[in-house]
C-alpha cells in the first residue's frame, strides 16, 4: 500500500514470513529499502521504518539531501527483530511493516507492507529463506538424549553393540542397523503424550517448548547429522 505524489516511490525487498530462527541467525528482513526523489531536490529528509506489532525496534534513517530525480538505497537494512516478541509466539500472526519518508512535520511518501510473524517453531516453507529449516536441528536439546539412549538399547538387544560409530565400521550393514535403531526407538516412545510428560516436564531452554512432533523429527535429524555426515563419496566410508 503506497501513499506518495507522483514519481516519489518507496521500494522493499523484504521476507514476507518470519520466525525466531530468522532472529537466532541475525538473518537480515528487508534485503532492499529504496526511496526515489521526485523532480524537487529536498534536504534534510527522515526514513522511518516501524512495524506493528512490535515484532522489531524502529529505525531512523536521517538524509541530508537528496537530488531531483534521485534515489537512496540500504541492502540490507539493519532492522533489529525483538527475540522477547518472537520467542512467544504459539502462533501465526499478521503484522505489519511501514516506511514513512518525513520532510519538516509532514510525511511526503509512505509505504506499508504485510508480514506474517509465524510461531517459534513453525518453518516460513518457501516463502521466505527455505535454509532457515536447518536451525530447526537441536543436537544438544534433551530430546535427542532420550531417542539415543533407547536407540542404543535396541542395538544391543539386536547386533550386541550399543556403540552409534557413524561410519568408522566401514560396514554398509552396521550403519543400517545404527539408523534402523534411530528410527524403532522414536516409533517406540508410547505415545505423543507420555513423551511429551517424560521430555518436557520442567521447560528450561526456547526449545524445550516446542511441540512434540516437531521436536521428534528435529531430535532424529540431529541424531543423524551428527552420527551420519555427509561424506565426499559414499564408497569412501561403505563398502
Amino acid at each position: 500500500m503506497e501513499n506518495a505524489p507522483d514519481n516519489l516511490k518507496i521500494s522493499l525487498v523484504y521476507d514476507q514470513a518470519i520466525n525466531y530462527a530468522f532472529q537466532q541467525n541475525a538473518i537480515p528482513v528487508v534485503k532492499e529499502l529504496r526511496f526515489c526523489n521526485d523532480a524537487t531536490p529536498r534536504k534534510n529528509l527522515i526514513i522511518r521504518i516501524t512495524t506493528e506489532p512490535a515484532f522489531a525496534e524502529p529505525v531512523e534513517l536521517r538524509l541530508q539531501g537528496i537530488d531531483a530525480g534521485g534515489e537512496f538505497r540500504v541492502a540490507p537494512l539493519d532492522l533489529k527483530l525483538s527475540p522477547d516478541f518472537l520467542v512467544k509466539l504459539n502462533e501465526k500472526v499478521s503484522g505489519w511493516l511501514k516506511v514513512e519518508v518525513v520532510e519538516g512535520d509532514s510525511i511526503i511518501c509512505s509505504k506499508t507492507e504485510p508480514v506474517s510473524l509465524l510461531a517459534r517453531n513453525e518453518w516460513c516453507g518457501l516463502v521466505s529463506l527455505p535454509e532457515i529449516l536447518a536451525a530447526f536441528i537441536l543436537p544438544n536439546d534433551t530430546a535427542v538424549m532420550t531417542i539415543l539412549n533407547r536407540a542404543a538399547e535396541l542395538l544391543r538387544e539386536h547386533t550386541g553393540r550399543s556403540a552409534f560409530n557413524g561410519y568408522q565400521d566401514k560396514s554398509r550393514r552396521r550403519a543400517w542397523e545404527q539408523v534402523a535403531a534411530i528410527y524403532k526407538a522414536v516409533g517406540s516412545l508410547a505415545s505423543v503424550t507420555s513423551w511429551h510428560r517424560q521430555v518436557l516436564k520442567t521447560p528450561a531452554r526456547k526449545s524445550d517448548h516446542l511441540p512434540t512432533s516437531f521436536r521428534s523429527a528435529s531430535a532424529t535429524a540431529s541424531i543423524c547429522r551428527c552420527f551420519f555426515p555427509p561424506a565426499a563419496s559414499r564408497s569412501d566410508c561403505i563398502r
